[in-house]
């Protein structure tokens, strides 16, 4: 048995590399870390037209070599009052690093190759990847009409450490919001400076995308539409990492970036790198054929006795036709009818199903999202009218699954399997990183079927 990891194997076409790209590291005086430094997106506007940039220790700039001289290139440079902080010295493409530090090589030339399929300078511009401030993003096309925040992915492509050739990449999603909210919510605090030392982004309307505002730009941007990145307080972007609702919902999931990603490397790139997920060889595993998801005679069991409350907080006729049809889909579920209630607010000890609008709607409308997480107490699972106007019965077969899965969680127990098939024996102990706290999540269960989460 074997998986797919986000490990990528990539192998250098050294000679068409250098014979097509010219490459330049950019050396700070001080030293000092390049994350969001204006030069990184001075080098890809029109002065210079980088093909890509990235950074590191140092930071890199890819160009054309059939439309740059190199000598004039690094002249240009050194001469710039806006680069008169930063030393320029031409480096050459290498496979692995060799000793040699004026080389670009490994994970570095990885990236800046990579960061080209989102440079302005790249011919793929309706791939809709950004090269900004070093970082290759997937910015949601955007139109006159701007949304308060938006969620920008990141593609990050690192070092691993236990192989010469193999890069990890990754997908993460953060919010950008517009600078007018930033001010209105942080309005007093002191994180309020901090934020406003970020970069920030302009609607550019040539590409429908964002691009970064330098202070040469002339005038102070309009804060209802320019954006940084910024959270809101108290809340986490949360994106799932596959999507099968819809197409366009795939496609804006973690992974449908990663495959678009990797189809146009496969497409544009593969003349200078030849890439591939790396595959992991398992061991031993253990076959579950017998689970008790499967059947609607297996969940009624599971549902015996079980309260079910149908909340509806959208309030309009298709809401009201989604509770009538979800009634009725339940129904087959549970033991007695009078075990479905429907209100206006949700219930403790108590599978809620919740009717409420999608993040676009809030955003748009400038109201609060009523989407709340799921605790110890409280079951919830969220259904948005925008995407469910029609619900069908895979789709109450599945939210089911996923209410009975929060249920155990919450009581710390695991009663969807039958473990005992399996002749399990010890403590079986999974791990999951969890980015917020830099913590470790240990999730354990015994032969008893008994929970314990540990940091």
């Amino acid at each position: 048995m074997s998986i797919l990891t986000n490990r990528l194997k990539v192998n250098f076409h050294i000679d068409i590399i250098e014979r097509d790209f010219v490459f330049i590291r950019l050396k700070r005086d001080k030293n000092s870390k390049w994350w969001g430094a204006e030069e990184l997106d001075r080098i890809i506007g029109e002065d210079y037209k980088a093909m890509s940039v990235g950074y590191a220790q140092y930071a890199y700039a890819m160009f054309d070599k059939k439309s740059n001289n190199t000598y004039t290139l690094l002249q240009k440079l050194r001469t710039d009052p806006k680069f008169a902080s930063v030393s320029a010295i031409e480096v050459k493409p290498q496979a692995v690093y060799t000793g040699n530090d004026e080389c670009i090589c490994e994970v570095t030339l990885a990236r800046l190759l990579i960061n080209s399929l989102g440079s302005s300078r790249s011919k793929f511009k309706y791939l809709h990847f950004s090269n900004l401030t070093g970082a290759l993003l997937k910015v949601p096309l955007l139109t006159n009409k701007l949304y308060d925040a938006i969620g920008v992915a990141e593609i990050t492509l690192s070092r691993d450490e236990s192989q010469k050739n193999e890069f990890l990449l990754k997908v993460s999603v953060a919010s950008y919001r517009k600078k007018v909210s930033i001010l209105k919510e942080y309005k007093g605090t002191a994180e309020l400076k901090k934020i406003l030392k970020r970069p920030e982004y302009v609607f550019h309307s040539g590409t429908a995308t964002l691009r970064r505002w330098l202070p040469s730009d002339g005038k102070e941007t309009d804060p209802t539409k320019s954006y940084i990145q910024c959270g809101k307080q108290g809340k986490k972007l949360h994106t799932n990492f596959l999507e099968f609702e819809s197409i366009d919902k795939l496609e804006k999931s973690r992974a449908g970036i990663l495959f678009q990603l990797f189809n146009s490397i496969q497409e544009y790139l593969s003349e200078y790198i030849s890439a591939n997920f790396s595959i992991l060889e398992i061991d031993h595993s253990i076959e579950l054929k017998n689970t008790l998801l499967k059947s609607p005679k297996q969940l009624h069991s599971k549902l015996e006795g079980q309260a079910i409350h149908i909340v509806d907080k959208v309030n309009d006729e298709n809401s009201t036709n989604l509770v009538i049809t979800l009634k009725e889909f339940l129904l087959p579920y549970i033991t007695d009818e009078k075990l479905i209630t429907v209100g206006k607010r949700d219930k403790e000890n108590t599978l809620n199903f919740i009717i409420i609008h999608d993040a676009e709607f809030y955003e748009t409308n400038g109201q609060k999202d009523e989407y709340l997480p799921s605790t110890d107490r409280f079951q919830r699972q969220h259904l948005t009218i925008e995407s469910t106007k029609n619900v069908f019965k895979p789709i109450v077969k599945t939210i089911i699954k996923e209410q009975l899965i929060k249920r155990d969680i919450s009581s710390r127990t695991l009663n969807l399997f039958d473990w005992a098939k399996l002749q399990l024996k010890g403590i079986w102990t999974f791990a999951a990183w969890d980015e917020d706290t830099d913590h470790v999540i240990l999730w354990k269960f015994n032969p008893m079927v008994i929970l314990s989460f540990t940091k």
